[in-house]
């Protein structure tokens, strides 16, 4: 995370042991600080607390000094004060805040980080900064277990309950919420569950991104498929797909097996799908991926999302599985560049 100091923050002694601890913080934790005026390295620079510190702390003092004024265009984060108030954090809040890992929270369980990892190995550029967080163990994975993500973050909030967190408790974490839509047909409203974890989020400032396909699995891309020697028939039947169809399509469970394709509600999925041939069809209402192999051990949402770690799985094919989408479509407005740009919108944050 970007920081800003005020000069006021050096110039107070009793603050030297707290200032001590929060800039281990923020080395350990590479956090960075920014636009240094010239005002503010004097105060750094000639304060009791670097005047007394050890030659190998301020020794990192200078290093990061130097290296926020190179990085002065970069807009902070948190604005650390001697005094606390709406825009401004003081040392002990910042220390709750910053001693805390970045957290990018799923809807489901683990196996939705295999996208994510997909996305970080092929979009290199895009996913620096957010590789080397993780790599030194300062970005984590969280798992919201589906409709228990407002309970996790509630959970997270209470910990910025009392006297030294004065602001309110969502100003003290940072983290970012990824989610499927569950659409399943294009252009259908968020459903009730969804539309309140959006309102939950944005009144506590969270920042998060809701996938545009259906679910996570909707992103494999074609290529991979070559590689899956089980359920043939019906992942054949699959790949014959358009790629909207394949956006929305139930990749788990097919078509209902007790219903014929013309009850199948709402009218949108019939639309949707009313192209295909009977034998299609019926592929899809004999069969799923619910088990994979028949074995129960072997379930879909533990097994398919592997498929991910597929070498088929690249930026090119990643980015083709998306092609197809239009921002300009005034129904259904969706972003070809949507994973390489849910990179940048993290790092942002970070």
């Amino acid at each position: 995370m970007t920081i800003k100091f005020l000069k006021d923050v050096f110039e107070d002694a009793h603050l030297h042991d707290e200032l001590d601890y929060l800039w281990k913080v923020i080395i350990s934790k590479n956090h960075s600080l920014v636009q240094i005026d010239s005002l503010t390295k004097d105060a750094i620079l000639e304060s009791t607390w670097y005047r007394g510190a050890r030659k190998s702390l301020q020794e990192l003092i200078n290093h990061t000094i130097t290296r926020s004024i190179q990085s002065s265009t970069t807009i902070p984060k948190i604005h650390i004060s001697n005094t606390s108030d709406d825009h401004h954090y003081s040392i002990s809040e910042a220390i709750g805040m910053l001693e805390k890992d970045f957290e990018i929270i799923f809807e489901h369980s683990e196996n939705d980080a295999h996208l994510f990892n997909a996305l970080l190995r092929n979009f290199k550029k895009k996913s620096k900064k957010i590789r080397k967080l993780k790599d030194n163990g300062i970005l984590e994975y969280g798992m919201g277990g589906g409709s228990t993500i407002e309970s996790m973050i509630t959970s997270k909030l209470d910990k910025f309950n009392g006297q030294n967190y004065p602001k309110p408790s969502h100003k003290y974490i940072h983290c970012f919420v990824i989610f499927d839509s569950d659409c399943t047909y294009p252009n259908q409203g968020l459903k009730t569950d969804k539309d309140n974890l959006i309102k939950f989020l944005e009144s506590k400032e969270i920042p998060y991104h809701v996938l545009e396909k259906r679910e996570m699995e909707n992103y494999i891309p074609d290529e991979v498929f070559d590689e899956v020697n089980y359920l043939k028939d019906y992942f054949n039947a699959y790949l014959q797909l358009s790629p909207v169809q394949k956006d929305y399509f139930d990749i788990e469970n097919g078509f209902p097996s007790d219903k014929n394709f013309s009850s199948i509600k709402p009218p949108e999925i019939q639309k949707l799908y009313g192209d295909l041939t009977d034998e299609v069809k019926k592929v899809f209402r004999d069969n799923n991926a619910k088990k994979i192999n028949g074995s129960s051990r072997q379930n879909f949402k533990t097994e398919f999302p592997k498929l991910f770690s597929s070498q088929k799985v690249t930026r090119e094919s990643l980015l083709k599985r998306c092609s197809h989408h239009d921002p300009k479509n005034i129904n259904n407005p969706c972003n070809p560049n949507e994973l390489p740009d849910l990179l940048s919108d993290i790092e942002k944050y970070l």
